[in-house]
């Protein structure tokens, strides 16, 4: 059938038609879907803006705010004790040596309210081989026992008596210790934590202990701890209650000091430091330190990521211009590459020598007999040294106008044998000079420091030859007190009259066991080395020190690797 032009004109305008609507249809639907889009877009923008601002609030003005009116939360930030174990089973049944778990009653500030605080009592090591093996093993007796000195340690904020073991271990060599929970930590009673009270707490713990023993009590604090310990002492002394010493690990001079690593919040003093000083969380250490009398060591580390060491340098400058006080002050910062960072100082190898010399021990395997000077060295008590005996010999000179030379001299014990000493008014020192089972070390000090001649030892003609022709005597009388092992120590200008001292026994075919050569004058040495052609003579060993600021005289702090080859 033909189809007219008309007809097919009508078609393709029908066509064309459909396809316009079609596609206005779907820009449309497009335009809509854009539209929706962007509002969406828009409403996610402001959610995000408004949730941004809350955060905003909530940190710059909600925190502060609920810093500041809120004691809980202050006493959350300084005190952390969250998910410590409370169970009395853990403490009882902790694997460790030679412990008894405690509970020792406290009373609250104004004595209405009773607390306990849970206590770890740790034998030194001697006493602990014994009661291993010894189910009786009377703990009470132990601690009374005055041969052994006491530690009582203070630990950080976030822990337990229970996080410090490796550090005990080392401490238990020379020392009880008594290592205790705060109120409201571990399974201490719960109670309201402000520094005033806790420190309450801790004075009542050490009158705990100063009822059980008349030995010498140190306190120990690391970080938070060291500034509760030195407030402690502080209160003890304006008492009239003197601990030995005080020993600050990773301390910070003030709590203030310590938040200003949050100082970039608004109103910062008047909603952080203020509020918590006023509510009793004050923690000034460095104010406590100025008017403490008693020894203080502060150690430290430079990697400290959580207390800058710069604190502990600063309480160091305080310790050691504190006024009224003759006391100790010792500072050990240790090197960053070393790692200890907040809580490992106790892995230097070093930290036991830095104890001793700081708590005035003595070396536990050997007699010292030294050549003493300055003042008057009779009175030993006046130094707080255990088992000393001051004596003097009597040393014929021909060529002096007197008739004789009087040196002064100290014999030191070894530190096995202060427990019978201490039981012994009238120790005999002749006796135990004589016991071959201990080496005998002569010492023979540096320029300026103890020597014959000066002090309490007779004046007369300062000459290298008559100083050593005396000290010669000394070391012959010594021959004749005892068959043990005896080794010559010099330092520095005693370096020169050790080797004299030597030589001249050599040329009488007296031979000597050992000589030790301390920061001598030259490259001593190569010298020992090439000249030394003889196959009977003893070995040389040389050992350089790496950098510990230990300047001149402070040598035997590093003496571990000399311990181990004189032995």
């Amino acid at each position: 059938m033909a189809i007219s032009n008309s007809s097919a004109y009508y078609a393709v305008e029908s066509t064309q038609s459909d396809d316009m609507g079609m596609k206005s249809y779907l820009f449309e639907k497009q335009n809509k879907k854009t539209r929706t889009c962007k509002w969406k877009l828009m409403l996610a923008v402001i959610v995000l803006f408004c949730l941004f601002l809350a955060v905003l609030i909530i940190i710059f003005i909600g925190l502060p705010l609920v810093v500041k009116y809120s004691i809980c939360v202050q006493e959350k930030i300084v005190f952390t004790h969250a998910g410590l174990p409370n169970e009395p089973e853990y403490f009882t049944e902790y694997y460790f040596p030679a412990f008894r778990n405690l509970y020792v009653p406290v009373a609250d500030l104004g004595g209405t309210t009773k607390h306990v605080l849970g206590v770890w009592h740790i034998l030194p090591v001697e006493m602990a081989k014994i009661a291993l093996n010894d189910t009786s093993f009377d703990y009470g007796k132990a601690l009374a026992d005055k041969k052994y000195d006491v530690i009582m340690y203070f630990h950080g904020t976030g822990e337990s008596r229970a996080d410090s073991t490796r550090k005990y271990q080392l401490l238990s060599y020379y020392f009880h210790i008594i290592a205790f929970d705060y109120r409201s930590y571990a399974d201490s009673s719960k109670g309201t934590l402000t520094e005033s009270k806790v420190v309450n707490d801790c004075k009542q713990l050490y009158f705990w202990i100063r009822d059980r023993t008349v030995a010498n009590i140190y306190v120990w604090g690391q970080s938070l701890g060291s500034s509760i310990a030195a407030n402690t002492v502080l209160k003890l002394e304006n008492e009239n209650i003197h601990p030995k010493g005080l020993i600050l690990e990773s301390a910070f001079t003030s709590f203030e000091e310590e938040l200003y690593i949050f100082a970039w919040l608004p109103w910062f003093y008047i909603t952080v430091v203020k509020p918590l000083h006023d509510n009793g969380f004050v923690f000034d250490t460095a104010s406590y330190l100025k008017n403490i009398n008693c020894s203080v060591m502060i150690l430290h580390a430079e990697d400290d990521s959580i207390v800058p060491y710069r604190f502990g340098q600063e309480l160091y400058k305080i310790a050691s211009h504190r006024t009224g006080t003759t006391a100790l002050s010792v500072y050990h910062e240790f090197n960053g590459s070393l790692g200890y960072n907040h809580y490992y100082i106790y892995q230097d190898p070093f930290l036991k020598y830095y104890i001793m010399c700081c708590c005035i021990f003595l070396v536990s395997s050997k007699y010292i007999v030294g050549v003493i000077s300055q003042k008057n060295y009779s009175d030993i008590e006046k130094f707080d040294i255990k088992g000393v005996r001051n004596f003097y010999i009597n040393v014929p000179r021909e060529n002096d106008i007197s008739d004789n030379i009087t040196l002064g001299l100290w014999q030191i014990l070894p530190q096995e044998f202060l427990g019978d000493f201490i039981a012994n008014d009238e120790y005999n020192y002749e006796g135990a000079l004589s016991d071959n089972n201990y080496k005998v070390l002569l010492y023979l000090h540096g320029n300026g420091q103890d020597r014959a001649r000066y002090a309490d030892s007779s004046k007369a003609e300062l000459t290298e030859t008559a100083i050593v022709e005396d000290i010669v005597y000394v070391y012959k009388w010594l021959k004749n007190q005892t068959n043990s092992k005896i080794y010559v120590w010099g330092h520095s200008l005693g370096t020169g009259v050790a080797t004299h001292l030597i030589s001249n026994l050599k040329a009488e075919n007296i031979s000597s066991n050992g000589l030790i050569l301390e920061a001598p004058f030259t490259s001593l040495y190569n010298i020992a080395v090439n000249n030394r052609n003889d196959t009977y003579q003893g070995n040389v060993t040389y050992h350089l020190f790496e950098p510990h600021g230990y300047m001149h005289i402070e040598f035997l702090e590093d003496c571990d690797r000399f311990d181990k080859k004189i032995k």
